[in-house]
């Protein structure tokens, strides 16, 4: 897409998506406002502040400073802001360049025959602007709004204290574009043009970078050091449409899911796909390989967008295609428009041929891409042909492209393949639309299908001639600094929010679970549980309201009576609940500790090299026998972790009651670990009792966690002590049935 979209979209598709936190910088002091462009309003002394602590962590989670510390902010109100983005769309979007691109995109029926883009696309931007930055002027706008960058119903449903923090990554990614810019002189970068694979991917690089500085700062730690986060992202890039839906209140989500595909899809590619790129280049060689891929070596394509290993560990850079004018071919007719569509587009493609129910058929199809060049050829009576030209890594790929294009182009489309091209076994496609005899087709064929192409050299990385060591990787964070920022009460709010949750913060199960991507993990588990067929059952179950409100239930906790810690034990007399912490060095005990992810333990033990020993207390929908609990204890780490391994299973006892222990490892999060997990019922609750610890950390504590769950002691608590007792009920009263 044109460069347009970067100066003009602020992120808030972005924001929506995950999960913020605040930055607790230091406020720095304030410099000279610099000079602003005529029509852009200063800001207030308090805003100009909060501006440079903005700066202050934009450079602390990019690695880079501001060269130019005195960057140029101010404000416009939100009219006046959008009348600035038409102008500005209209100045690098004039007709001749947008002519060419609208008919382009018609032709491949990715945008309605009907639509006039000069209107639609600046409208759709400026629905959800806030601001933007300007390489060409070196300043940034944000708009001046009473209700915020986010609006007002996303300001009440948020609260205005979360909403003020999502405001604020905002601005740091819109910061960080002034760092790339000062630092790599994005005005030169090549990402401005049109139906380009390149550019996009570069254009993935600029908004990914921002947006993983972005979410650095709400988490308050880099994200690449979260473990497993990368995997966490696929629920996001898999349906645009219902990421885009996920928050129907913040400004422009609307317009967003009801766009074109095209138009949505790619706006969103820029920021999710190219975030997930960004990370895994940090991850693999930490700030000097993402410098390296801005100053050297861009990505070059939409796949290694995609795929991040194809630019990372197996360099996979696409097969230069120069394509050459067909005129002579197609007598009266002459070339308006060409360009690339790349992996991407070309999944995009195929996926609103086929419709949207086969988007991975769709995927899979576009694997395997090697290059491709398109143009299209206009006569004087307005009559048009478009030709593609694709290229593919195996006779395989293209043969599996050209079976479902067949599928997908049908009407007024010609396809021939080329399995093996003479020229170091590429294989080919060529698709040709419009009105052209099948004699003019083969002229075309035979001359596409005679082009040398130009294979790539395709250089691996080589990390330590970049010199990137290990040192220069990021460092997983543990499970302590994970459960820190997973307590933040604007994370928990902002999840609640993303599941469906009100102004109250809490989330709505029904909604999760009607989500196509959670109907889809629900089918998968139930065939891997329960075997054919038990998929679908599993889906029904889920969707039915007493189910829902059941889990919707279990999720809420009251507030459970505290206990004391002290002496190296927890007591909690009102529950009946004692247990003592290892006597070993570096051993502490919380009696209050933090939510995590909306379940608050009763005492946690943390020890050294990230063992612990947690209690929590979990209401149950309705009360059951112990021997109807075992076995379900082992569905979740099933599901949770992988290459999962049960070490041991059975019931136990702490002192006269009865509880049942399950052993086991498994890697979670990029960690492998060794758990031991125990259950009791207590009434109509029951009572998980967790000692865990990194495989490395449970050879050096397992023993010592074993021993402090062996003086758990269970006796009734004080506040029923003196309560009448209630009269005893026949034993199927209390047991759910099979």
């Amino acid at each position: 897409m044109p460069s347009f979209v970067r100066r003009t979209l602020l992120a808030a598709l972005a924001v929506a998506a995950l999960l913020p936190a605040a930055c607790r910088a230091e406020e720095p002091a304030v410099a000279e406002p610099p000079k602003l462009p005529e029509g852009v309003e200063p800001l207030d002394a308090e805003m100009q502040a909060h501006i440079e602590k903005l700066k202050a962590a934009a450079q602390q989670y990019r690695g880079l400073e501001l060269k130019n510390k005195n960057l140029a902010v101010g404000q416009k109100t939100r009219e006046a802001l959008k009348k600035k983005v038409v102008e500005m769309f209209k100045e690098e979007m004039p007709k001749e360049v947008l002519s060419p691109l609208e008919r382009t995109l018609k032709n491949f029926d990715l945008i309605p025959q009907e639509m006039d883009l000069g209107t639609y696309y600046p409208e759709l931007l400026t629905s959800q602007i806030g601001g933007y930055y300007d390489p060409q002027a070196k300043y940034l706008v944000l708009v001046k709004d009473a209700n915020g960058i986010l609006g007002q119903e996303m300001t009440k449903k948020l609260g205005k204290g979360v909403a003020d923090k999502m405001e604020e990554t905002v601005l740091v990614h819109e910061i960080d574009h002034a760092i790339q810019d000062q630092h790599f002189d994005l005005s030169n970068y090549g990402h401005d043009k049109t139906m380009s694979d390149a550019a996009a991917a570069k254009l993935a690089l600029i908004e990914g970078d921002a947006t993983l500085v972005m979410y650095g700062y709400m988490l308050g730690v880099p994200m690449e050091r979260f473990p497993g986060v990368d995997a966490s992202l696929d629920m996001f890039v898999s349906d645009p449409v219902q990421m885009a839906n996920m928050m129907p209140e913040m400004p422009g989500s609307k317009e967003i899911a009801q766009a074109p595909a095209y138009i949505r899809d790619n706006l969103i590619f820029s920021y999710i796909q190219g975030l997930n790129f960004c990370l895994q280049v940090r991850k693999a060689g930490g700030q000097k390989l993402l410098d390296h891929a801005f100053v050297k070596d861009p990505p070059k394509s939409t796949e290694q967008i995609l795929h991040p290993e194809k630019w990372i560990a197996k360099r996979d850079d696409p097969v230069e295609i120069e394509l050459p004018d067909l005129a002579e071919l197609l007598p009266g007719f002459k070339k308006t428009s060409e360009g690339n569509w790349g992996e991407f587009n070309t999944r995009l493609l195929l996926a609103e041929k086929l419709g949207q129910a086969q988007r991975k058929k769709a995927a899979a199809a576009a694997q395997g891409w090697g290059g491709d060049k398109f143009a299209l050829y206009t006569n004087g009576d307005g009559k048009e042909v478009l030709v593609w030209y694709t290229a593919w890594d195996t006779p395989e790929d293209a043969g599996e492209f050209y079976d479902t294009g067949d599928l997908a182009f049908k009407q007024g489309w010609q396809k021939a393949l080329q399995a093996v091209h003479e020229d170091k076994g590429v294989s080919t496609v060529v698709l040709v639309r419009g009105e052209l005899a099948k004699e003019g087709f083969d002229a075309v064929k035979e001359k596409l299908f005679a082009l040398k192409l130009a294979r790539p050299a395709n250089a691996n990385l080589d990390l330590a001639k970049l010199g990137i060591t290990d040192e220069d990787k990021p460092k997983m964070l543990g499970a302590g600094e994970m459960m820190k920022v997973a307590s933040d009460p604007t994370i928990k709010k902002l999840m609640a929010a993303g599941m469906g949750g009100g102004e109250g913060g809490e989330a709505d199960v029904g909604k999760l679970l009607d989500d196509p991507r959670m109907q889809d993990a629900m089918k998968q588990m139930g065939d891997q549980m329960l075997g054919e067929g038990g998929g679908d059952k599993m889906k029904e179950l889920m969707k039915n309201p007493a189910v829902q409100k059941m889990m919707q239930d279990m999720l809420k906790q009251d507030a459970a009576p505290k206990g004391q810690a002290e002496d190296g034990a927890y007591v909690n007399k009102d529950l009946g609940i004692a247990i003592k912490s290892p006597k070993s060095e570096g051993w502490k005990i919380d009696g209050d500790p933090p939510a995590n992810m909306g379940v608050k333990p009763l005492v946690q033990i943390t020890g050294p090299d990230e063992a612990s020993i947690v209690l929590m207390l979990q209401a149950m929908p309705m009360q059951v026998a112990l021997e109807q609990v075992a076995p379900l204890m082992e569905m979740g780490p099933q599901m949770q972790f992988q290459n999962y391994k049960r070490v041991n299973a059975g019931f136990i006892k702490s002192g006269e009651t009865k509880g049942y222990e399950l052993e086991y490892t498994g890697s979670t999060m990029g960690q492998e670990v060794h758990v031991v997990q125990r259950v009791f019922l207590r009434g109509p609750k029951m009572l998980l009792v967790v000692g865990t610890g990194t495989t490395e950390g449970w050879e050096k504590h397992g023993k010592d966690v074993k021993a402090a769950l062996e003086t758990l002691t269970l006796s009734e608590p004080a506040a029923k002590k003196d309560a009448p007792k209630p009269e005893p009920k026949k034993e199927e009263d209390n047991v759910l049935k099979e």
